[in-house]
């Protein structure tokens, strides 16, 4: 199997460019509706003003991309490859602000991957998917960061301070046990 560029320009790519803006109005319809019912109606605290405001940016630069691809014959992978990563940050910026890598949400960053896999040659994936992937680390990163000192904070109150070593000791393994 032959991996081809990213920069070839035909109308494929563009009919796979107007799905996914198509898509993306789908989505952000969606989120839009969640971010302002769900938090109400399940008593979750999330920062709405901020998630709406990464759905106004990713809002207007859809609308740019609707723009871009009425008034087109072709386009390039290189587009629709940037388009995928903007919806990798923007997704990733949503889970992040809705709960972290703890949160199940954090499977949103799988469909972008699955439409490269799908519309994409081999190296426009590989590239999509490790931004998929430092997206993912990153959101795990932030929550062990900024989780755990407030886990060993929680221990040392719990067991005291003469047993503080032993209570972390048991935590880190049956952490690492219940992977």
């Amino acid at each position: 199997m032959a991996i081809t560029q990213c920069t070839t320009a035909n109308t494929d790519h563009l009919a796979n460019l107007r799905r996914l803006v198509f898509g993306r109005w789908v989505v952000l319809a969606i989120l839009t509706q969640l971010i302002m019912v769900g938090p109400g109606l399940l008593d979750i605290p999330v920062p709405q003003v901020a998630l709406l405001g990464i759905v106004a940016i990713a809002l207007l630069f859809n609308g740019i991309a609707q723009w871009r691809v009425a008034r087109s014959q072709t386009a390039t992978a290189n587009e629709l490859l940037s388009q995928l990563l903007f919806d990798i940050g923007m997704l990733s910026a949503i889970v992040f602000l809705s709960g972290g890598a703890a949160n199940p949400l954090v499977s949103l960053l799988l469909p972008p991957v699955a439409v490269a896999a799908l519309t994409r040659p081999a190296r426009c994936v590989a590239i999509v998917t490790a931004a998929a992937i430092a997206a993912y680390s990153l959101l795990t990163g932030v929550f062990w960061t900024l989780e755990m000192p407030v886990r060993r904070t929680m221990l040392a109150e719990a067991a005291g301070m003469e047993r503080i070593n032993a209570s972390m000791g048991l935590e880190m393994t049956t952490n690492q046990l219940m992977r």
